[in-house]
């Protein structure tokens, strides 16, 4: 298995970007898809928090160096 799966076999609630899926695989074919809403919400909110922490930090000396000239 690998490369691109089109959308319209994803479950309607999972066709969005990094949503999360379980699956089940039989002979190579995906038998059932999944969709897990919380996994998705919980690395979402964890990618924000991330994204927000790092756009918060001080600048560095070196940083403040470059500023300077």
């Amino acid at each position: 298995m690998g490369g691109l799966i089109d959308a319209a076999v994803l479950p309607e609630e999972g066709r969005h970007a990094d949503a999360i899926f379980a699956v089940a695989v039989e002979d190579g074919a995906v038998v059932v898809w999944e969709y897990d809403e919380a996994l998705t919400d919980e690395r979402k909110e964890a990618a924000q928090d991330r994204f927000d922490r790092l756009s918060q930090r001080s600048p560095s000396a070196e940083d403040s160096d470059e500023s300077d000239e």
